[in-house]
């Protein structure tokens, strides 16, 4: 004979069901996974900037020294107004024009990142939330199980005392009675 506890049984069943059910939750929220699919999709920062600092620098390394106006405004002439503009396009295409698109590659990036930050922030307290959940049903199940081991073993010693009491009102046959019974079975089938 086996002794089987049904409300263990039950309480495992329960919480076997009840964890199936929160791991379903788990992998329907699968946003984890497209966030690192975009992240992977972002270049790094640095193959973005590289090619526009270069190009800076080397517009800055092509416009030679700049000097402050030793020549008087009124003094101007042409040669010297045109060197001014060539200077002047030159310093803005290849240094201005970089710069600016490096700022708004900052920008961009930076607003990723506070994107980012904000995802993982509700992550967080979503996770937290989830974390301090099952920390609860872990407690209940904890003082479950107690309950259930502290019923089971009252459930134990009533069933060990029905047992020992219908063995005690069984009848026993004795020896005699035994060899009696089989006499009259040979009897019986003889006749």
């Amino acid at each position: 004979m086996e002794v089987v506890n049904v409300m263990s049984a039950q309480c495992l069943q329960k919480t076997s069901e009840q964890m199936k059910a929160k791991s379903e939750r788990l992998d329907a929220a699968g946003g984890d996974q497209r966030s690192l699919e975009v992240l992977q999709k972002v270049k790094p920062l640095a193959d973005l900037l590289q090619p526009l600092a270069d190009k800076v620098c080397e517009g800055l390394s092509k416009m030679g020294k700049i000097v402050g106006g030793a020549t008087l405004p009124k003094d101007v002439g042409p040669e010297d107004l045109a060197v001014f503009l060539d200077t002047k396009r030159s310093c803005e295409k290849n240094v201005l024009l970089p710069m600016e698109e490096m700022s708004k590659i900052l920008a961009a990036r930076r607003r990723l990142a506070e994107e980012m930050y904000e995802h993982q922030a509700a992550e967080l307290v979503r996770l937290t939330a989830l974390l301090d959940e099952l920390g609860e049903r872990r407690e209940s199940s904890l003082r479950r199980v107690a309950e259930l081991e502290s019923g089971a073993s009252a459930l134990a010693e009533r069933s060990s005392a029905v047992l020992t009491a219908a063995r005690a009102l069984r009848p026993q046959v004795t020896d005699a009675d035994a060899a009696y019974f089989r006499d009259l079975r040979r009897h019986e089938t003889t006749c």
